[in-house]
């Protein structure tokens, strides 16, 4: 379980007029992250250094507020766990993070900053996995990481013979499909094409995708409206200065950025 991090209350004598009050009054922002997500959040073992899309877009924010970044590891699962409870201290959480109308419910979002839809990876020169048909058919064994749209989208698919394994982590799907343990390995098409940078001679992306278009938002805690209003504003000019770009080239090596590049951001509720 994530460690909650108990933050200090900020002086009221040295705070600004309530007017002038920055919606992140303190010195460093608390970024929520999952770091076993190649391409977007990684810790090297043994060391402090982080990198990936999420952690450089995280860093963008903060130098643009005047803060530290401080990043926080959680699990996909504690995503929305640690913006429900303002114990947690975290601010926000960058983790390939998908708006969905449930979420909103209950949390706040700024995006999205990045598009995608659910894909398939399996391992390189198994082609039976050649459509969506197929992928849900014939006892197919489908890793999911748990809580994820992918699990979603396919339960429903179990009745007609689908098997799904589902993992606490993106990771342990990538070793159980390396492995041999399991067919195929669903999730983002976007961390698929993560993953396969690791093992690119024993893995393959299929061209299969399905569901709904995915809308990677910047998690917030809910009814913060002036919180959101600020990193939306930030989003829009990484996004319209080339930032964007930048980044995901850094990071991801795709045939077609801009397929995943959005073309407005929502407004704050």
């Amino acid at each position: 379980m994530v460690a909650f991090i108990l933050l200090a209350s900020a002086c009221a004598s040295n705070s600004p007029p309530p007017q002038q009050q920055s919606p992140f009054p303190k010195e460093t922002i608390f970024v929520g992250v999952t770091p076993d997500h190649p391409g977007f959040s990684t810790e090297e073992p043994g060391t402090a250094r982080r990198t990936g899309f999420d952690v450089d877009l995280a860093r963008w924010l903060a130098s643009r507020l005047n803060k530290k970044a401080r990043f926080v590891d959680i699990t996909l699962e504690e995503r929305m766990e640690v913006l429900e409870k303002p114990s947690s201290g975290i601010d926000m959480v960058i983790s390939t993070f998908s708006i969905n109308d449930d979420r909103r419910d209950v949390i706040d979002f700024a995006g999205p900053y990045m598009i995608t839809r659910q894909g398939v990876m399996v391992r390189k020169g198994d082609d039976r996995i050649k459509d969506f048909e197929s992928l849900t058919s014939n006892n197919r064994n489908i890793c999911v990481p748990r809580g994820t749209t992918s699990e979603a989208q396919l339960a429903s698919f179990k009745k007609s013979g689908l098997i799904l394994t589902d993992e606490i982590a993106q990771k342990n799907c990538f070793n159980r499909l390396l492995d041999g343990q399991v067919d195929a390995f669903s999730t983002d098409q976007l961390i698929l094409h993560g993953f396969a940078t690791e093992a690119p001679s024993k893995t393959h992306v299929t061209d299969v995708s399905f569901g709904a278009e995915e809308q990677y938002g910047i998690g917030l805690p809910n009814n913060d409206r002036a919180k959101c209003e600020v990193i939306t504003r930030l989003l829009q000019q990484f996004i319209d200065e080339g930032e964007w770009e930048d980044v995901l080239a850094q990071n991801l090596r795709l045939e077609e950025p801009q397929n995943h590049k959005p073309f407005k951001l929502d407004p704050c509720e």
